[in-house]
Parts: structure tokens; sequence; C-alpha cells
């Protein structure tokens, strides 16, 4: 098949170019053509397609025209209708399979491959179709209040970084989509966790557009068994993720001061970084953002992996690369996490925000590394059963077929 696969980026920064290069590598393994449509981003990898890519909409640089393309890209639509009418005969396209699109390339390219009849689907990361900062997360806590269109509260709430104008203007992006009906452009949206599927619903999507497909992650291999554990005298923990407040960073520095000894690796960066530095215990090493490499070499030399989010996390890839790795894993209880985590089995789960619950757990895991040991290769097995590129992709064949 042809498949064009759409997203904003075409470089690794976080779960959705993560699930697109690991899409992408399984459906070419499986002897796919794959067409690539993305903005023109100064980091992406190379690509002949590149020709007909809109321009980068940087958000640090807003002007009249890309703040109004950020909404509904004329651009990028036109330049997705120039690519198309490249690809006839025996190019043609067959499916088109899109990621992160909100606020850049914009919804505008589904309504392309709706009107040209290209069997769509659309995998969500996040939930921008229902909630205008796309986290169900604000004042500290999850939240709801804009499900069923009420997007007045993102402004109420000041939800996209407490800022009026920025809430506004998100605001203004969903009731637009709304209005053009942007969840019925695709044939199909595909939810990685249950959890999120369930939102949608509640939404008034119905269920019949709703495809349930956990995300696929590379399956290292795991030379004689799992990765070797660190040395016990000097246990290690790792946290990887953007460093924003949802993420939960300060509830695991207030579990790392009731454990002295305990040393943990963040890797990351963003705009909470400055502010928690100035707070943070010996024990803990910034990395800032690190290659894909170096990352997985962390995590497999961690004795636990940490994910400590406040906000209802879809399907995230910090437990899945983890568990990948045979690494036990430490979770909040929220979102779609306790999908991929059954407490006490393959890894523990504590209440979001709760600081000794989190050391408590922490220190079951260190105390106890056979116990860590097994979770971890539990993990590891769940893993290959359900996210296993090769079959993730005869999945997404058949998806398409259908359509």
């Amino acid at each position: 098949m042809n498949i064009l696969l759409l997203n904003s980026f075409l470089y690794p920064r976080g779960g959705d170019t993560t699930c697109l290069f690991t899409q992408a590598r399984a459906l070419r393994a499986a002897g796919h053509r794959l067409i690539p449509f993305a903005m023109r981003h100064p980091d992406n990898l190379p690509v002949t397609e590149e020709a007909f890519f809109p321009p980068w909409n940087d958000p640090e640089r807003p002007r009249p025209a890309t703040l109004l393309g950020a909404l509904w890209s004329t651009d990028a639509a036109e330049r997705l209708e120039r690519l198309l009418d490249q690809h006839t005969g025996d190019r043609a396209i067959h499916a088109a399979h899109a990621h992160h699109l909100h606020r850049h390339l914009s919804p505008s390219v589904l309504a392309v491959l709706r009107r040209r009849r290209v069997p769509t689907v659309w995998t969500l990361h996040d939930y921008e179709l229902i909630c205008p900062d796309g986290l169900l997360y604000t004042g500290g806590a999850p939240c709801t209040r804009c499900v069923g269109g009420h997007y007045e509260e993102a402004v109420r709430h000041r939800c996209k970084k407490g800022s009026l104008l920025q809430s506004g203007f998100v605001a203004m992006e969903k009731a637009l989509h709304r209005r053009l009906r942007v969840a019925e452009l695709p044939d199909r949206l595909i939810c990685p966790s249950r959890f999120l599927l369930d939102r949608l619903r509640e939404d008034g999507i119905a269920a019949e557009r709703l495809i349930h497909l956990p995300n696929p992650v590379e399956l290292p291999a795991l030379t004689g068994g799992p990765d070797p554990a660190p040395d016990p005298a000097r246990p290690s923990l790792l946290m990887a993720g953007r460093l924003t407040p949802p993420k939960g960073v300060e509830t695991l520095i207030r579990a790392l001061r009731q454990l002295p000894g305990v040393a943990l690796d963040v890797l990351g960066d963003g705009p909470e970084r400055a502010r928690l530095a100035r707070e943070l215990p010996a024990q803990i090493r910034w990395h800032g953002q690190r290659p894909v490499e170096e990352v997985s070499e962390r995590i497999a030399g961690a004795a636990a992996v940490i994910v400590p989010s406040l906000w209802p996390e879809n399907q995230p890839y910090a437990v899945l690369e983890a568990q990948a790795r045979a690494r036990p894993v430490v979770a909040s209880r929220i979102g779609g996490i306790p999908e991929m985590i059954e407490d006490g089995r393959t890894g523990l789960l504590v209440p979001p925000g709760d600081a000794e619950a989190l050391a408590v757990a922490i220190r079951r895991l260190l105390d106890r590394p056979q116990e860590a040991a097994a979770m971890g290769k539990l993990a590891r097995q769940n893993v290959e059963k359900i996210h296993d590129p090769a079959q993730h992709a005869a999945q997404l064949i058949e998806i398409y077929g259908t359509l």
C-alpha cells in the first residue's frame, strides 16, 4: 500500500513522533510505501517530499497570517492537494494516517482527504479534540469542564499557560472545529487508551467511529534476560519527560526528601526547570533533553522509572519504554496509566500528587530487588503481546482495508 503519514513535525520531540516513527519503521518492514507530510521545520529528518511542506508556524513569533493558519491552514490544505496530485496510477495514495495536527498543519488537511475520498484514520495522542489545552487538567487538578463544548470554561480558568489571550484563542479554535465537525472528517479515530475513547464518547463522538488500538513501542533485545540491575549500593531512579506542572515532578521531589541516598536522573527540559532547580535536593541530577539512544541506555541502567503525572495521561511512552526494557515503573493511578500497569504485578500505582505514597512505593522496589525484577519481566511480556510494532502494523493495514 501507499500510505500518507501526516504529522506537524518530522523529528523526535515527544510521544506523537515516537509513535509515528515506530509505525513507519514497522510499515516499511512489512513492504508498504510511506509518503510524509509535515511542517517545514529546521529539525526535520530530510525527505524528498519537503518541497510540498508548508512553512513552520513558530509559536514564539506569531503573525496574523500564522494565527489564522493555526485555526485552519488553507496553505497546508493547498500544498497537500499538490502532493496528492503527484500521486496517481501506481503511486496513488491508498490510505492516510494523521497524528499531531492542531495549530500547525491544522485539521484543514483532513478536509482535503475527505474531499479526495482518501480513507483516513487519526491517532489521537491527547485530548485536543475536546479540551482547549489538550490535557483535561487545570488549576492543579484533572478537569472535564469543557467536555460537551463548554469552551468558555477554558477562558474563565485561563487554562492555556495562565494567559487570558492564549486561552481565548484555543477556546475559539475548539468552537470553530466543533462547528466544522472536525471529528467527523477522518473515517476513524484511533484511541491508544480506553480512557481516551471513553472521554470522546462522553463528548458525543459516535462509538462506531472510535477504535481502541494501543501504541507500538520498539522492543530492544534483552540478551540473557532483562538488562542487568544497577549497583544496589547506590540505587538510581529515572524520570523522563517535559518539565511542566502536570508531569508531577514536584511530587517526586517531595518524595525524594524522604529517601536519603536515593539518586534520581531527570531527562528532559521545560518551563519549570529553572524554578525547580532552586528547590532540588542534592540527590537529583538534571541532564536536560537527551538523544533517544541515551534515554534508552539510562532507562536500562535505572533501578526503576518514575512517572508521577498529575494529568490523565493517555498512553505515555515514559511507561512503555521502561516496560520494553523490563524495568519496573512506579506511576500515578490516573488516565490511561492503570491500563498499562497491573498494580503489584507489573509495576506500582500510587494516587497522583501523594508524595508519601510515592516514597513508600519506591522504597518497596529498592528494598525488594527480586520482586522489582519480576515486575519488570512481566511488564516486558505484556508489552510484547500488546505493543509489538509488527503486530501493530498488521492491525493498521487491516483497519485501512476495511475503509
